[in-house]
């Protein structure tokens, strides 16, 4: 590296430092208390994009490297090392890293939000700031807001706007089968510099890309707004058509009191009834009862290996133990060809389950409990969907949830007719929300064409 004399060096490290400035006074005046914000270091950095090349330490003052721009950076060319040139591209690389100087917002608070992508029938979610919104703009695209404010925006196909914005440090990843590549973008110089945060998301010929403002996510929460998550399958995401019956005898649900309290068997019945389905339920409830219970029931058994029932759902897996009993009523549904589904109340284990799964070939689950687990994470109230007592019993409206789930799994679409008897329709619609109409648990559905 090349020594050049002491004022031309005074000036440009001055010059750098009034950059500086200007863009922290810039950034850190547009977002909000400085009480709710917190200082991205080096470090923080470093855990979302591989870190910059930095300038050696020397004894004298040296100038700034010109050789080469770092690996991250894409927005120069080739120049003459003329020292004209060579300016330009000391100024055009300080402000590349000024991001890193910036002042972010501290997120405490998160949600899932979920968009799906009818193009290629699937679901991509997004684990982001409980402050955010989602506004429409039209059928491809949502404005990101926070309090009113416009921060970032949501859209199918890819944004081209790089006259106006340009990456100063990128990263791709591949997860679950999807590409995304991982952007700071800058725009402007001087005071009216800003950064801003881009991902860009990719299943085979769908793109769907993600702005957000630099300042409004905390260098965590970027490294995890996508990262986490996945495209997922709408069929496998909603659990629809996934379990097949065979012949036309009734749905049979059995369990413990968790059956009872919560009515599952008279709301699926009023739900099949009233969306004009042929099969019928029935619901056996026997107190503190386990997969063992209903094995020693031999009437039951030879009921089922005779194929009077279309399909069975079990609940009462609460210990390992109970796996081998397990295997025992997998083997006499097998004898009638009867569809045998683990659908677990919400006081069950789900190390037992997981358990059962890798022991026992082909068996399915249907997770009742995951389900009501994911609404209530969602920000649901807990007691909505159990009894305050002893053993939380689950509630009528987790009957719901557990109907609602069943009958997606077996007819592969969502449950369309208002219901009144078993349950009141109102309670749904006040409690649940939009998962009557989407059957997704796992944060709020939006839709993108």
């Amino acid at each position: 590296m090349k020594k050049t004399n002491y004022s031309t060096n005074i000036k440009k490290i001055l010059s750098f430092l009034l950059v500086i400035m200007m863009v922290l006074s810039s950034c850190t005046s547009g977002n909000g208390d400085a009480e709710t914000s917190e200082v991205v270091s080096e470090s923080d950095t470093e855990m979302f994009f591989v870190s910059s090349e930095t300038v050696e330490d020397t004894e004298e003052i040296t100038e700034l490297p010109t050789e080469e721009v770092t690996e991250l950076t894409q927005n120069t060319t080739e120049t003459d090392t003329t020292e004209a040139d060579t300016a330009v591209l000391v100024g055009d690389q300080s402000e590349n890293e000024n991001y890193k100087l910036l002042t972010q917002r501290d997120i405490r608070s998160y949600r899932y939000v979920a968009f799906e992508v009818k193009s290629i029938d699937r679901i991509l979610s997004l684990r982001v700031p409980d402050d955010w919104s989602f506004k429409n703009i039209d059928s491809s695209s949502y404005a990101i807001t926070r309090e009113s404010k416009t921060i970032g925006k949501l859209s199918l196909g890819a944004v081209n706007d790089f006259d106006t914005w340009q990456t100063v440090a990128s990263q791709e990843t591949n997860s679950n089968g999807f590409n995304m590549t991982e952007n700071i973008d800058k725009s402007g110089t001087g005071s009216a510099l800003e950064f801003r945060y881009k991902y860009v998301a990719t299943l085979k010929d769908t793109v769907i890309t993600v702005t957000v403002d630099y300042c409004e996510l905390s260098s965590n929460a970027a490294s995890s707004l996508l990262r986490q998550n996945s495209f997922i399958t709408r069929s496998d995401a909603l659990e629809l058509g996934t379990v097949e019956p065979n012949g036309n005898g009734p749905i049979l649900i059995i369990g413990n009191s968790f059956i009872s309290t919560s009515k599952i068997g008279s709301i699926l019945s009023e739900m099949l009834t009233r969306n004009k389905k042929t099969l019928e339920s029935k619901a056996i409830s026997r107190g503190m009862a386990t997969v063992a219970t209903y094995i020693a029931d031999t009437t039951l058994m030879n009921e089922i290996k005779q194929g009077k029932y279309s399909i069975v759902f079990v609940c009462g897996l609460y210990s390992s133990d109970e796996i081998n009993n397990l295997e025992q009523l997998q083997k006499i549904c097998n004898r009638s060809k009867t569809p045998l589904v683990v659908f677990p109340a919400h006081n069950e284990s789900s190390g037992v389950i997981t358990k059962a799964q890798r022991k026992l070939s082909g068996i399915y689950v249907l997770n009742w409990k995951d389900e009501i687990d994911e609404l209530i994470y969602d920000g649901r109230n807990k007691w909505d969907f159990c009894v305050d007592d002893y053993y939380q019993h689950s509630t009528e409206v987790a009957g719901y949830v557990g109907a609602h789930m069943i009958y997606r799994a077996i007819y592969g679409e969502i449950p369309t007719a208002r219901l009144g008897t078993s349950i009141s329709q109102q309670t749904i619609v006040t409690i649940l929300g939009d998962y009557a109409k989407t059957g997704y648990a796992k944060g709020t559905l939006y839709t993108i064409k």
